[in-house]
């Protein structure tokens, strides 16, 4: 299985954030996506949603009138297309 979920890799933090490649704006912007849907909320409303690749998943979230759609790629290589329905 090659995933970096499974692997441990030592990384700069200090290196990283002299040179501008931090990951910190990046999960401020996902920490007020959350905040700004109602949706991403609740644990019960998870409804996937099948795709015609194997390597995209997608699913969504729905509370009242918001609702988010998430289509990620499961391939750290390749891009991969798929139909959601």
């Amino acid at each position: 299985l090659d995933s970096e979920k499974y692997q441990l890799k030592p990384r700069d933090w200090a290196a990283a954030e002299r040179e501008g490649r931090t990951i910190a704006p990046l999960l401020t912007r996902l920490n007020d996506i959350r905040r700004r849907h109602p949706a991403l909320h609740q644990l019960r409303n998870l409804r996937f949603h099948h795709t015609d690749n194997d390597a995209v998943i997608a699913y969504s979230k729905r509370t009242g009138e918001d609702t988010v759609v998430v289509v990620a790629n499961l391939d750290p290589h390749h891009t991969q297309e798929a139909t959601v329905s």
